[in-house]
């Protein structure tokens, strides 16, 4: 069914979304995931139990976390299609620009877990918000002269620290 929507979603940019093609994808997409979700409701031992649901933690988090990620996906994509073809790095040097990313995550990821003991997780879950927003606010005014590490490396530093942060924060909450 998810196979079926991405696939409605990728034909619709090319064929039109008011293409037969698009409309069966989305129809085959709605009558599969309808049918898993009957299907869970009426299994002894469901994949995913549907009460789950129920549990404001678990939707809460799940739904703060949505958009982080999808945000955080299409940004690196762009900012690596930005540091190659605007920049000019090569893209060994494009990816080695990214480096500091996902180091500082695992550097305070690991370290977060004595913060939560500390603080609980809804103030690191709005710090690390606030450090995620100002480092987005921070590359919307990149140009075409932009220098990386007078301005793109302090951002993917405050992306970092949110994004380590913020994933164990609401990891913790969805779970506990």
């Amino acid at each position: 069914g998810l196979m079926s929507l991405v696939y409605g979603l990728t034909i619709a940019s090319e064929l039109g979304w008011t293409a037969v093609s698009t409309f069966v994808s989305f129809g085959v997409s709605f009558v599969l995931i309808a049918a898993f979700l009957y299907n869970e409701t009426k299994s002894k031992h469901p994949l995913v139990p549907l009460g789950i649901f129920r549990i404001r933690n678990v939707v809460g988090g799940n739904l703060m976390l949505l958009p982080i990620v999808a945000g955080a996906m299409g940004q690196f994509f762009f900012l690596s299609q930005y540091i190659q073809d605007i920049l000019k790095y090569p893209p060994s040097l494009s990816g080695l620009s990214f480096l500091p990313i996902p180091v500082i995550i695992g550097i305070i990821s690991y370290n977060s877990p004595k913060l939560l003991g500390r603080f609980g997780f809804k103030p690191l879950l709005i710090g690390g918000t606030c450090l995620i927003t100002s480092g987005i606010f921070m590359l919307s005014f990149i140009g075409a002269d932009t220098p990386y590490f007078t301005h793109l490396l302090p951002a993917f530093v405050l992306l970092a620290c949110g994004f380590g942060v913020t994933f164990v924060s609401i990891t913790v909450a969805a779970t506990s």
